[in-house]
Parts: structure tokens; sequence; C-alpha cells
């Protein structure tokens, strides 16, 4: 959890690297504590300005 909070834009394999397990061990972790991977829930015609 306090990796979590540290790091929130973190990629599954960037965590297992820095707490030494697998990627579905973080998972697993990560579905048991109920967290699910962010969303980016702009209007897209906001994202493609952003892009350009």
């Amino acid at each position: 959890m306090k990796d979590v909070e540290q790091h929130p834009d973190d990629y599954i394999y960037e965590r297992a690297q820095r707490l030494g397990c697998s990627k579905s061990g973080i998972e697993a972790a990560l579905k048991r504590l109920s967290i699910s991977q962010k969303k980016d829930t702009r209007p897209p015609e906001i994202l493609s300005n952003k892009k350009i």
C-alpha cells in the first residue's frame, strides 16, 4: 500500500522490479487491496489536443 501511495503512476512491472517480486504477485496484491489501474477520464478532444 505504501508503494502505491508513494508511486501512484508506476506500472506493475516497475513495482515488481522495485519490490523484487513477480508481476503476477503485484497483480494479486493490488487485486486483494481493490486497487485498479487509473483510467484517463478526460474527453477524447482534450487528449488529442494534449498530444499536439
